[in-house]
């Protein structure tokens, strides 16, 4: 009796509009479109790194699954009008299971093709710089413990000021790019950084996000500042599913 052969498994790199070609995309070669139902997964076969516990242990690393998996979905978003990347490392067990999952998914993958169309992420963060040594305080003649206790008190009341300074200028800055983007995700504030989101913004409404972006830039700098602009990506931080399972 002859043995069926089983079907290797699926790498699940996006969800695409239905009927997109993948010509011109400059995919690898075993980069396939299945199709199902409004809604056609960009496929391949998975090339899972042998060392998950190191990602950056060098070839056949996740640093490198995690190259491969956004030249392909860059690639792609040169040739398609809207794209939903999926989580890195999503794999299902053939191809009747990506399309089952098409199925299951089928509202939510509409909707998200639909809210990311013609749109690209971008990263936002503003750190604060390194503070410029002031002119240093006229130290008291008395060197008791209250002398040191008042200077004390004078230096936690400036770094409160400068705190609420800076909150201040970042939800300005904040309430501006949000308002010409499609939609904000928060990032971990971390040290120096106290402000990291990712702002969802149309092609249209680009120029205008970049031309806020120099304005800020400069405002910022005055006030001790520093911002840093990243993109435009692949819209990652706004392809979830209702139930998340990307």
């Amino acid at each position: 009796m002859m043995e069926r052969r089983k079907q290797a498994a699926v790498y699940l790199y996006a969800a695409v509009p239905a009927h997109t070609s993948l010509a011109g995309a400059g995919t690898p070669t075993d980069i396939r479109l299945i199709e199902a139902d409004d809604v056609s997964l960009v496929v391949g076969t998975p090339d899972m790194p042998t060392d998950a516990a190191n990602p950056d242990s060098g070839g056949g690393s996740l640093g490198e699954l995690a190259r491969q998996h956004d030249a392909v979905i860059r690639a792609v978003m040169a040739v398609s009008d809207s794209i939903s990347p999926f989580r890195l490392g999503t794999i299902v067990t053939d191809d009747t299971a990506a399309r089952h999952f098409v199925v299951s998914h089928r509202t939510d993958l509409l909707a998200l093709l639909r809210r990311l169309r013609a749109s690209a992420e971008w990263g936002v963060t503003v750190s604060v710089e390194n503070v410029r040594p002031r002119a240093a305080r006229r130290q008291p003649s008395d060197r008791s413990g209250s002398a040191y206790l008042a200077t004390r008190r004078q230096q936690l009341a400036d770094e409160e000021r400068r705190r609420t300074e800076h909150a201040a200028t970042i939800a300005v800055a904040a309430d501006e790019l949000r308002e010409l983007a499609s939609d904000a995700a928060h990032g971990a504030q971390r040290g120096a950084v106290i402000l990291d989101e990712s702002y969802l913004v149309s092609e249209a409404a680009t120029p205008s996000f970049l031309d806020v972006v120099d304005h800020l830039t400069k405002r910022l700098t005055d006030s001790g500042l520093s911002m840093r602009v990243t993109g435009p990506w692949p819209p990652y931080s706004f392809a979830r599913l209702t139930g998340g399972e990307q």
